[in-house]
């Protein structure tokens, strides 16, 4: 049984587990499934698939991607996607120069009220949600 489009995941053991819309419990007979079934029925679910894309430039970002970006040799300029509701975008900062990586909104909407957000350590990193008017930081 594959798992409605929009329903929250509670467990996935044994069987499928989740709630609907209305916070019902539904369920579905025992299965067996394979991590990449477990994965597969739960991106139908969902409806998105994260993409990972390792950056060494500037860099036009599209909704669900995980961003790996290496500064090591200039500071890069992440620009998030155009507003659209219910968008994530993670970032992270992989190199231990001194080069930022900075998130903007581009030409509309704010990061949590600011314009730019600036990732400068090692390994530092920030997932935004858009909710089709405005970035915030997760």
């Amino acid at each position: 049984m594959a798992i409605p489009k929009g329903t929250r995941i509670v467990a996935y053991t044994g069987g499928s587990t989740a709630k609907d819309a209305n916070g019902n419990l539904i369920r579905s007979a025992p299965k067996t499934f394979s991590f990449g079934q477990m994965s597969s029925d739960i991106e139908e679910a969902v409806g998105k698939r994260w993409t990972r894309v390792s950056i060494v430039d500037d860099h036009a970002a599209s909704d669900h991607q995980f961003i790996l970006a290496d500064g090591t040799t200039k500071a890069i300029t992440v620009t998030l996607p155009t507003l659209i509701d219910n968008a994530w975008v993670t970032v992270k900062k992989i190199d231990a120069s001194v080069n930022t990586v900075t998130l903007t909104a581009g030409v509309s909407g704010l990061i949590d009220g600011a314009a730019t957000l600036v990732l400068s350590s090692q390994w530092e990193a920030t997932n935004v949600y858009c909710d089709g008017a405005n970035w915030f930081v997760r």
